[in-house]
């Protein structure tokens, strides 16, 4: 054998796992190459391009909008109300011009680069605007008015400076991007492929027929090639992660892991929790997609199909589910939209990581089953 022993089960078993990375490591390298080069060429084009345009002329235009929309939507509300008494007019345009002022104040502020001061303002224009939402039913998205009060406040009470889109690149908040952006198309891609392809280099190289001829059971054969699947996968997502969130922090700095994310429900929690959430959600995910491929080699004998069905169909399901009203919780078992899962609540996170472990099992068994009924020699 390798290790030149005795032909042991664990000693072959061992073997079997390095000869099925040595077969999987050109395609691990390319796939984590091109990965990784178009995952950090995409924020770096983006980082660049931030960094390059003037946003605190678009912030100040926006304030300037806006206060055009609030003078507009007051004036409205006065020709529609011919019968208002003087006193309500009165209270009326005192708001109206209390806005007005918070406003100019804020574009003043955000000109000298203040964000402190634009923060308290922007607090108080958000309370004035949620006052006039309430007393003259202006078109206005209350609950969003209330978010962004309590995302200000945070970030005044910890002394963040609030992101903007440049200063949106640095390394922490592009692991937060990266991972909404592209673990949902990496994970189950690459867990499918790694978990198909030890079968498909294996019947292409006409080795399936000696690999059964050994005096191993179809389980041991399964759990090795799946464990080497597993492995290269996880190998693929962490060099990508971790070159992206390397080459960010070098060009744009390292950044703040403490700064707030604001969930669909107003709860806020840190960029640390978050990719904590995203990291269980992902080794889970990796383990139940692996294993899933690995069922799919087993089932089908047509490597073409193989290959199509392993890459069209977590992308199939994360199509479907952003199209959803709810997202992940249509489809709890290919959440594959893992930021949905935590910011928009779609599905519990440790439900759906329990979820993935089982029905990861239940494809192990089921693919041990198959092989073994298979006859392949």
């Amino acid at each position: 054998t390798l290790l030149g022993m005795d032909r042991s089960g664990g000693v072959i078993l061992y073997n079997q796992f390095l000869f099925q990375i040595k077969n999987t490591r050109r395609f691990l390298f390319t796939i984590a190459a091109v990965s990784f080069l178009v995952c950090v060429g995409w924020f770096c084009f983006l980082g660049i391009r931030h960094s390059s345009t003037d946003y605190t002329r678009k912030i100040c235009e926006e304030y300037q909008r806006k206060e055009a929309l609030l003078s507009s939507e007051v004036q409205a509300y006065f020709e529609n109300n011919q019968g208002l008494d003087e006193t309500s007019r009165e209270e009326l345009k005192e708001k109206k011009e209390e806005q007005s002022e918070l406003l100019s104040k804020m574009t003043d502020a955000r000109k000298s680069g203040d964000w402190r001061q634009e923060l308290s303002l922007a607090i108080k224009q958000g309370e004035g605007e949620l006052w006039l939402v309430e007393n003259i039913r202006i078109a206005a998205n209350v609950p969003k008015i209330n978010d962004s009060i309590k995302l200000y406040q945070y970030l005044l009470d910890y002394d963040m400076e609030p992101k903007t889109p440049s200063n949106a690149c640095d390394g922490w908040n592009v692991l937060v991007m990266y991972a909404k952006q592209f673990l949902p198309f990496l994970i189950p891609v690459l867990a499918m492929l790694f978990g198909a392809f030890g079968f498909i280099t294996e019947r292409l190289h006409g080795g399936i027929k000696l690999l059964l001829q050994t005096p191993f059971s179809r389980k041991e054969m399964i759990l090795c090639k799946m464990g080497a699947a597993l492995f290269m996968a996880v190998l693929s997502v962490t060099i990508t992660t971790v070159g992206v969130f390397a080459i960010c922090s070098a060009l744009f700095g390292v950044g703040n892991r403490y700064y707030p994310i604001l969930c669909d429900n107003g709860s806020i929690i840190t960029t640390e929790s978050f990719l904590l959430q995203i990291l269980l959600l992902a080794v889970c995910g990796v383990l139940f997609f692996t294993a899933f491929g690995m069922l799919l080699a087993v089932l089908i004998k047509n490597e073409s199909i193989l290959a199509i069905c392993a890459v069209a169909l977590p992308l199939l399901s994360f199509a479907v589910q952003s199209q959803m009203e709810s997202g992940a919780a249509m489809i709890p078992l290919m959440s594959v939209n893992l930021s949905a899962v935590i910011l928009k609540g779609a599905a519990p996170v440790g439900a759906l990581c329990a979820a993935w472990l089982g029905f990861s099992v239940l494809c192990a068994v089921l693919a041990c089953l198959f092989f073994r009924k298979k006859d392949l020699l």
